[in-house]
């Protein structure tokens, strides 16, 4: 029943932002459900363990399950574009039914000696039903059509009701009041233990909400793997959790529940506190594994002494199934605003460090426990010290001062362009450095969605919406870098081409054949007008696509924005593309495009970096023994293949990043001599498919140690 249902939550949520984005919801809508979603399921849960408690179990699960059955069935009958928010909301009212008043039973029905082994089997098929929604849901919504998907929901939610009718009709248990279960000695009396181990269950789900929020923008930094292999990865701490429950269950039945609880919660913790350090591929899967192996062994361990400790089993797992759901709201919440003040390494740090607080008074249950202590507030004292040290630990490290780096250099982080922002300004005043971050942030985000072609809304979304209808009036920066841009295209003799579009514009383009579409790409083709800031291209089907020059351009106008409050000197990176300004050498790392590790570091001053390479995004062919990445060689149709890896230096962002892009294409043979010709001020290094490196004779020296 649980599996069932949690399967068909789990396709839906995992296709829900695809149906929103399709029907035209805006992002406040979109993270409005997700938002009403948690929080359902938090209030809720609380209150169907302790009606539960006074009904018995089946009119609740019933209540829930035909709720589950009837809310896909409204969506097919009304427009979809409010009742996909309500489905989204409406589930997580029968999520926080379903689950605290099914682990309920499970801790009612279960005896001491075997309530481990019951709750790592629930929680085997929980996760299973984890792994299994997106995969379906991915399946489901591969021709955008939400039908299958809301159909899916239907079945899953129907089965799971059957199942409770037909195979529980005899039970009856189901139907009795579940507050009955006869629990031994001392725990059935500290209230105090239970705080503390919501404190940790807290602690640990907060956790896991940042993990999942910011591991993907984590390893899209650090690992040179594509989309395909980052999903695995993703998925390893969950599939690891279902492997082991089984086992870990059973281990919860023999040894020290509150001992196993801690260990498990600690193992979560501590890699946290160096995930954002670490720098290679094996590091990353085993802290990773180390993850799924830590909720592996606290989950079933956590659950059955929840059961153990009151005898209102439905009180007592709606308060546990409520402080976990807390943690998963709480815990993104907390990484935002450590993102912002300390970027991706602190996030994870900062969420550890607190993960680790928040098991310290379920280690003086422990200590009590060994030393059969009967302090009755001895619970109460801990868990208020653990609390009081996070607020503290919060205030200081969050939302205190940004401490500076090196006297007068700050750091501020957000997330844009699909990738990390991460800047670092030197400045004598606190306040103006941080003015210019948020200054510098505004423009990147405003600018982003401009010319993003995947915002529809923006200047080059409508551009491609009206090919082959009408002209365009754009933005006056949208214009001007559209002009840049055609004049790029001119000079690489159309190497670089913004017209791509018509290819690129389709998810993971390059798996797939797009020869057809040779005829849309042209950039000479596309019509300005420069007296109205119009842009008309004339073939439907056409697009542009300005992501090889975008980035840099809006590094460009964020180092601008930043120059007026005053900085001196600093660097704005995004996703590894930089600009230095100021009167300063900065020491810059060169990633090897295949291995773990650098290539070498150089040194600048008030210039740029950008690289392009085909390790970002690409399916490998075992057939052909080659990868299909995303960079095509218009001349071929096909990826290009001249070098796995190009570094740029030019005096502004915007050239580099197109440089990057046009050098990667042509190799070192013919992007040395394109340099030479147009733009002798810029320097680059080529990684070719045998590792060797080809660079200009003015690209800088790498620094000797």
């Amino acid at each position: 029943m649980t599996f069932f249902s949690t399967l068909g939550v789990c396709t839906f949520s995992f296709s829900f932002p695809l149906l929103a984005r399709d029907v035209g919801m805006t992002g406040v809508w979109l993270g409005s459900a997700f938002t009403g979603y948690f929080l359902a399921k938090l209030l809720v849960g609380y209150f169907a363990g302790i009606l539960a408690d006074k009904t018995g179990p089946r009119p609740l699960l019933i209540f829930s399950l035909l709720l589950g059955t009837l809310i896909p069935l409204g969506y097919l009958f009304y427009n979809p574009s409010l009742p996909i928010y309500l489905v989204q909301f409406g589930l997580g009212i029968v999520v926080g039914i379903i689950k605290p008043v099914s682990m309920a039973v499970i801790g009612a029905e279960s005896s001491e000696e075997y309530g481990g082994k019951w709750f790592g089997l629930y929680n085997t098929f929980f996760y299973a039903a984890l792994i299994s929604g997106p995969l379906l849901g991915g399946f489901l919504y591969h021709q955008k059509n939400p039908v299958p998907v809301i159909l899916s929901l239907f079945f899953c939610m129907l089965a799971s009701l059957l199942i409770l009718i037909i195979f529980f009709a005899k039970n009856i248990f189901l139907s009795k009041k579940i507050s009955q279960k006869q629990v031994s000695g001392i725990r059935a009396e500290t209230d105090g233990e239970f705080l503390n181990l919501l404190l940790a269950v807290a602690g640990r789900t907060a956790g896991m909400a940042v993990t999942i929020s910011f591991l993907p923008i984590l390893m899209m930094e650090k690992l040179t793997v594509n989309s395909v292999i980052l999903g695995i990865f993703f998925s390893l701490p969950t599939m690891v959790t279902c492997l082991v429950l089984p086992l870990t269950g059973r281990l919860a039945d023999h040894f020290n529940k509150i001992f196993l609880t801690l260990a498990g919660m600690l193992i979560c913790a501590f890699p946290l506190l160096f995930m954002g350090k670490v720098q290679t591929t094996t590091g990353i899967i085993a802290f990773l594994l180390l993850l799924g192996l830590g909720s592996a062994i606290s989950i079933p361990a956590s659950m059955s002494e929840a059961s153990i400790i009151s005898s209102e089993q439905g009180k007592t797992m709606g308060a546990f199934y409520g402080a976990a759901n807390l943690g998963f709201i709480l815990g993104p919440l907390m990484g935002g605003l450590a993102f912002k003040a300390k970027g991706l390494p602190g996030v994870f740090w900062i969420i550890g460090i607190i993960g680790i607080i928040s098991c310290l008074p379920l280690g003086t249950s422990l200590v009590k426990n060994i030393a059969c202590s009967r302090l009755k507030y001895f619970d109460y004292l801990g868990s208020s010290i653990a609390v009081a040290l996070i607020l503290v630990f919060w205030v200081v490290t969050i939302l205190g001062p940004v401490k500076a780096v090196a006297k007068e250099r700050f750091r501020f982080a957000d997330l844009a362009m699909g990738t990390y922002i991460q800047l670092t300004l030197k400045a004598s005043d606190e306040d103006a450095a941080e003015a210019a971050a948020d200054d510098a942030f505004a423009v990147i985000h405003e600018l982003e969605k401009d010319i993003d072609h995947h915002c529809p809304t923006g200047s080059v979304g409508k551009i491609n919406s009206e090919a082959g209808k009408n002209s365009v009036r754009v933005t006056p920066k949208a214009f001007e870098l559209i002009k840049r841009a055609l004049l790029f295209c001119e000079k690489s003799d159309g190497v670089f081409d913004i017209s791509i579009g018509a290819i690129s514009i389709k998810p993971e383009y390059y798996k797939y054949s797009y020869k057809e579409k040779k005829a849309l790409v042209n950039y000479r083709l596309v019509q300005l007008n420069d007296e109205n800031s119009t842009v008309f291209l004339p073939r439907k089907g056409m697009a542009l696509d300005l992501g090889g020059i975008g980035k840099g351009t809006i590094i460009d106008n964020a180092v601008e924005e930043i120059k007026k409050e005053g900085v001196s000197a600093g660097i704005v990176e995004a996703g590894g593309d930089l600009f230095c300004f100021g009167n300063e050498n900065w020491n810059i790392g060169i990633k090897h495009p295949r291995l773990e590790g650098l290539l070498g570091v150089i040194s600048i001053m008030n210039m740029a970096v950008c690289t392009s390479g085909d390790y970002r995004q690409y399916s490998y062919s075992v057939e052909q023994h080659k990868r299909k990445h995303h960079i095509i060689d218009l001349e071929k149709i096909s990826s290009a293949g001249k070098s796995i890896g190009v570094t740029v230096v030019a005096p502004n962002a915007e050239l580099a990043d197109a440089l990057a892009t046009t050098l990667f294409i042509m190799g070192p043979e013919k992007g040395k001599a394109f340099l030479r010709k147009k733009f002798p001020d810029s320097s680059a290094l080529w990684v070719l498919p045998d590792s060797k490196t080809v660079k200009t004779k003015n690209f800088p020296p790498f620094l000797t140690k």
